[in-house]
């Protein structure tokens, strides 16, 4: 995976203007977008920044865990917004470091696998924009190590119905609470087992729902 900046994205028309990537990215004031091997960008939902950003600017939130971090764009977000700190990983991490450089002293950046790491420590809020073949992997085999007030997770797009049936019965087995926001036709996963995490999902029911 390499790293393209925004302007010749748009040169080469892999995005556009109008797109909310480019929306976001110019508001963000991020420098690049990871690509994939094709030249297509690897970006998540739009509706994933709008919930992180609803989330991180009505609490404080002193610590985020940003799985599949990608652009670093969730974390910048929360950074923006008060986080205090922010621990991006990703098994790629070029646009990470180039995105969130004004922030060096309150990210750790974690390059690797992330079925292979070890989340032992507690965390305010966990993001996971997971790619859509390893969500199944992910929510059996993270999830159930993560210690969070709250986990927001992308899971459902367009098509896999019994995908994210499986995805829904698993979280509602390892969660006290599980709160479904699907917008634009995107479906975004928030749970826990806190309550301070039941504000958060209170708060966000209310906002998008």
């Amino acid at each position: 995976m390499k790293t393209a900046s925004i302007e010749n994205l748009l040169k080469q028309h892999h995005i556009s203007t109008f797109s909310g990537v480019y929306l976001l990215a110019k508001e963000l004031k991020l420098k690049a977008l990871p690509i994939d091997k094709g030249g297509k960008v690897m970006f998540g939902s739009t509706v994933f920044a709008e919930l992180v950003d609803a989330v991180t600017e009505k609490f404080r939130i002193n610590r985020v865990l940003d799985l599949f971090s990608g652009s670093g764009a969730l974390s910048k977000i929360a950074l923006l917004n008060g986080t205090q700190k922010a621990e991006c990983a990703d098994i790629f991490t070029k646009a990470i470091a180039k995105n969130l450089v004004e922030f060096k002293n309150r990210i750790k950046v974690i390059e690797g696998d992330i079925f292979k790491m070890n989340f032992k420590e507690f965390y305010d809020l966990v993001l996971a924009d997971t790619p859509s073949t390893l969500l199944i992997d992910f929510t059996k085999r993270v999830l159930p190590q993560l210690k969070t007030n709250l986990v927001i997770m992308y899971y459902g797009g367009k098509g896999n119905i019994e995908r994210d049936k499986k995805i829904e019965v698993l979280c509602r087995k390892l969660f006290k609470e599980v709160l479904i926001i699907q917008k634009y036709g995107l479906k975004h996963m928030c749970c826990t087992s806190t309550s301070v995490g039941r504000k958060y999902l209170q708060f966000l029911k209310k906002r998008f729902s």
